[in-house]
């Protein structure tokens, strides 16, 4: 296996999202790909999840914090400067979910902390999560990715990962939230770069430039459309002058509505005529 190792520029979670898609897209066989990269401050969500349930819109939006959808299922995340993510990408054929993580465990576990990984390939330490990860395998290739929570930001996360809206009937995968940890706060001196340089020295690759060939990939990312609508069918039940209605959304539109004004509205305008919608 040819071995290549990456740590990307930037703080763009749009841009990140997109190598990662484009590395997917041209993987030969016989290579895997390690890249890592820390974002500003974001909210990155499942790709068959409801970012109204998943995550508080509107104090996000107050507070800069973006929205992002990745490729691969699971959970929301937050990500800032302070928490290091982590990208496995390779053929299907050299798959193994437990070795990828083992690197990752050791990397940390070489650094003097005592971490273990747990169900759902959750890694724990002082029985607190630091790290999730999810996967997706498109025809014959995967991407493995995670987080790592060296020093972020938590004083937010909880309002962050709130649900904006309620009245939201949806079978889209929901977050499963659990108690989270700072690297460093079991470990002081613990930098980025130190885990970084661990990482990199059990994984073993060879070091690349990763350069995005096709910029399109990150209006891709940041449009509406794969933000919001690529969001499963929903309902949404409310009260609208006295009258109590029930909406089916599609794409994040009202595909039908027992009142007639809501007919082909987005979920942003719906929200504006029903404000009280909104979780406060």
């Amino acid at each position: 296996m040819k071995r290549f190792f990456a740590v990307l520029a930037g703080d763009s979670i749009y841009k990140h999202l997109a190598i990662e898609e484009e590395i997917l897209t041209s993987i030969a066989e016989d290579e895997i790909f390690l890249l890592l990269y820390t974002s500003s401050a974001s909210i990155v969500i499942g790709k068959n999840q409801n970012p109204w349930l998943e995550c508080n819109l509107p104090f996000m939006k107050e507070t800069g914090v973006k929205l992002a959808r990745r490729l691969s299922g699971g959970g929301a995340v937050y990500h800032d400067p302070g928490n290091l993510n982590y990208s496995f990408i390779l053929h299907k054929t050299h798959y193994n979910k437990d070795r990828l993580s083992q690197t990752i465990l050791d990397a940390v576990r070489e650094l003097g902390i005592d971490a273990t990984l747990g169900e759902r390939h959750i890694f724990t330490a002082a029985d607190k999560k630091f790290s999730g990860n999810a996967f997706a395998i498109k025809k014959d290739k995967v991407i493995h990715h995670g987080t790592l929570l060296v020093d972020a930001d938590l004083q937010n996360i909880d309002q962050l990962l709130s649900p904006t809206c309620k009245g939201i009937e949806s079978k889209s995968i929901r977050s499963v939230p659990s108690p989270v940890i700072n690297l460093k706060a079991l470990k002081e001196s613990l930098t980025l770069d130190a885990l970084i340089q661990s990482i990199a020295e059990q994984f073993t690759g060879e070091s690349f430039d990763a350069v995005l060939n096709d910029e399109s990939l990150i209006d891709t990312y940041r449009s509406d459309d794969w933000l919001y609508g690529r969001c499963p069918k929903f309902k949404i039940s409310g009260i609208h002058q006295q009258k109590p209605f029930t909406v089916g959304m599609k794409s994040a539109r009202v595909e039908n509505s027992d009142i007639d004004e809501f007919e082909n509205l987005t979920m942003s305008e719906l929200l504006l005529k029903c404000p009280q919608l909104i979780i406060s």
